[in-house]
């Protein structure tokens, strides 16, 4: 093979790669696309995914909060379901 022939095929072979990586990049940015969201608790902006945000609003009574806030909320009705057994 003569050496053109060999730049064309790299060449026709790297504008398809970049071709696919670009339509692949558009799925897969609105999977992984990031977001501003505010914690309703203490103020804390954080950036997060859709879906995190939803799974955490959805965990919350439909707020979103925090990692910080939510280790509090855990911790808290953890003590709340562990003081009546406490009494007795």
């Amino acid at each position: 093979m003569s050496e053109k022939c060999i730049r064309r095929a790299i060449s026709d072979v790297s504008a398809e790669s970049q071709r696919m990586t670009i339509e692949e990049g558009d799925t897969r940015s609105e999977a992984t696309q990031v977001e501003q969201s505010r914690c309703e608790c203490c103020g804390f902006m954080e950036e997060c995914t859709a879906s995190y945000i939803q799974l955490v609003s959805y965990s919350h009574s439909g707020k979103w909060v925090c990692g910080i806030c939510s280790e509090a909320v855990k911790e808290r009705i953890k003590r709340v379901r562990e003081r009546p057994w406490k009494k007795h």
